[in-house]
């Protein structure tokens, strides 16, 4: 079971609500998260990441989602606040999940590169010049291994 489907390959990452299959799939005690999951297609196996997210995509062997620090009630970004969409990535090859620590939300994801995007405000900085801070502007993370 699952929504926000991306397929690439032979992986199809999705959401699963945990209350839809009545089971705790981040072994938190409850049954109210949104977790990142995989399909393999090769394999016809379902795989659990086991992370609360949201907006995933796949290239290759990674999978981008984006989490809610107010789910998970963590500053995942260590900004002292806990209140923002953060960018992470988890890795089939090696099964570690990695957090760029970036404020973001739909991440996109090819060869070693995720684009996002993120609301000047997030930042309280004006990066287009135009005297607000209401803009959407895009984020870029190279992955280096």
């Amino acid at each position: 079971m699952g929504s926000s489907p991306f397929l690439h390959g032979n992986i199809l990452a999705f959401k699963t609500f945990e209350g839809h299959l009545n089971q705790d799939l981040n072994q938190d005690g409850d049954f109210r998260d949104w977790i990142i999951r995989y399909y393999d297609i090769q394999t016809q196996k379902v795989f659990n990441i086991g992370t609360i997210g949201h907006s995933p995509v796949v290239y290759d062997q990674r999978i981008a989602f984006a989490t809610s620090e107010n789910s998970i009630k963590e500053d995942l970004n260590e900004d002292g606040v806990i209140d923002g969409n953060i960018i992470q990535y988890f890795d089939l090859t090696s099964n570690q999940l990695v957090n760029i620590k970036e404020l973001g939300i739909e991440p996109d994801l090819f060869e070693d590169k995720i684009s996002y995007y993120r609301w000047e405000q997030w930042l309280n900085t004006d990066q287009t010049h135009d005297v607000d801070e209401e803009d959407p502007v895009l984020g870029l993370h190279l992955i280096r291994d």
